[in-house]
C-alpha cells in the first residue's frame, strides 16, 4: 500500500501516517463552527445587500432634472451560520450618486431615465470559541433607472419604478495566518411600485403604500486555501421581496418628517462550499424595519434628507443604518 509521508519538525521525530488517515484530516473539520466560514459568509452578504435601494432612497420630491447623492453606514449583528454557534458582526458603507438624462412629459404624466454609480466597503468579522476571522468587501457599482409618476406636480398617484446594476468587488478573508483574495461579481435588477394618497381631506397626511422585487445573481471565484480545502461560493437568495407604507406630510414649503415600515422577504440562504460540505446562513426569510426620516422643503432647488432606522429578524438579527442624501434640480 502506498504511503503518504508526513514530515513534523516536533522534537526531532519523523512521523509516517498512512494515506487514510492524512485524507481524514480535512473530514473531520466541523466547517460549521470554522470561523472563516463566517467571513466567507459576511463578504457574500454584504455583495449582495451593498447596491439595494428604494425608491425614495434615490428621489425625495418632484421634479425632473435631478443629481442627487447618498451615503449610508449600516451595523448588522447575530448573522449567524447555520448548525454552528458561529455570530457574525459587520459594518458596511456605501456611496451612490446618479443623475436624471432624460425626461418625457405628457398631460399630468412624467417618465424620466437616469445613470448612477457606487461605491461600497464592508467588514465582518466570526470568532468561534478559538479563533476569530476577518472579511472585508470592496465594491463599485454601474446601473440605470427608469420612473414613471401619475402626477407631475406633487408625485401623487400610481408610480413605477426600476432599476439594474452590475457591481464587481475584491473580497478578502484574514483567518491567521493566511488571507484570502478573491473577486466576485452580482447583477441585480428591481421593479417597485405604489400610490400615494390623502386618506383624510382636511389634513395633510399622505400614505404610499409600497411593494417592490429584486432579483440577485451572483458569481464569486473558486479557490483552494492555505490547507488545501476548496472553497466554493454557493447561492445566495435569487428574489427578494418588500411591502411598505410610507407616511409622509404634504407640506412643499416645510421642513418635514416621514416615517416607513417595510417587511422584507428572502427566498433562501447565502452558501458557501468547503469541498462538498455546505454551511449556510440562517434563514432570513422576513425581516422587518421600520426607518423615520427628514427632509427639506421639497420647493427648494436643493434638498437634503437624513434617515435612520433598524431591521429585525428571526434569531436575534439586527441591522442598524443611517443614510444622508443630497438631490439639487436646475
Amino acid at each position: 500500500m502506498a504511503i503518504k509521508r508526513i514530515f513534523l519538525t516536533l522534537a526531532g521525530l519523523y512521523l509516517v501516517v498512512p494515506p487514510a488517515i492524512a485524507a481524514s484530516a480535512n473530514s473531520a473539520v466541523d466547517y460549521h463552527n470554522r470561523a472563516d466560514a463566517g467571513a466567507y459568509l459576511g463578504n457574500q452578504f454584504a455583495a449582495s445587500l451593498l447596491f439595494t435601494q428604494t425608491l425614495h432612497q434615490r428621489i425625495t420630491a418632484p421634479g425632473d432634472s435631478q443629481f442627487w447623492m447618498r451615503g449610508s453606514a449600516y451595523h448588522t449583528k447575530n448573522l449567524s451560520v447555520s448548525e454552528g454557534d458561529l455570530p457574525i458582526d459587520m459594518d458596511r458603507q456605501v456611496f451612490i450618486l446618479g443623475a436624471d438624462l432624460l425626461s418625457l412629459q405628457g398631460g399630468t404624466q412624467e417618465w424620466t431615465m437616469g445613470l448612477m454609480s457606487g461605491y461600497g466597503h464592508a467588514k465582518s468579522s466570526a470568532k468561534n470559541a478559538l479563533t476569530t476571522s476577518d472579511g472585508e468587501v470592496n465594491g463599485y457599482s454601474v446601473g440605470a433607472y427608469s420612473t414613471w409618476y401619475e402626477n407631475i406636480q406633487d408625485h401623487s398617484g400610481a408610480y413605477v419604478d426600476s432599476w439594474l446594476q452590475y457591481a464587481w468587488f475584491n473580497n478578502s478573508v484574514t483567518h491567521s495566518p493566511a488571507k484570502q483574495d478573491y473577486d466576485s461579481t452580482n447583477f441585480s435588477i428591481s421593479l417597485e411600485a405604489g400610490y400615494a394618497f390623502l386618506p383624510f381631506s382636511n389634513r395633510e397626511l399622505v400614505i404610499e403604500p409600497q411593494i417592490q422585487v429584486i432579483y440577485n445573481t451572483f458569481d464569486s471565484d473558486d479557490y483552494w486555501d492555505a490547507n488545501g480545502v476548496k472553497v466554493h461560493q454557493g447561492e445566495i437568495p435569487d428574489f427578494t421581496s418588500r411591502v411598505g407604507i410610507r407616511w409622509y406630510s404634504d407640506q412643499d414649503d416645510n421642513t418635514t418628517a416621514y416615517l416607513s415600515t417595510n417587511w422584507w422577504h428572502r427566498n433562501g440562504s447565502n452558501s458557501v462550499y468547503f469541498n462538498n460540505t455546505r454551511v449556510e446562513t440562517n434563514a432570513l426569510d422576513d425581516l422587518f424595519e421600520a426607518k423615520v426620516g427628514i427632509q427639506s422643503p421639497s420647493s427648494y432647488s436643493m434638498q437634503l434628507w437624513f434617515e435612520g432606522g433598524a431591521t429585525m429578524g428571526s434569531n436575534r438579527y439586527q441591522d442598524y443604518g443611517a443614510s444622508l442624501g443630497l438631490s439639487y434640480r436646475w
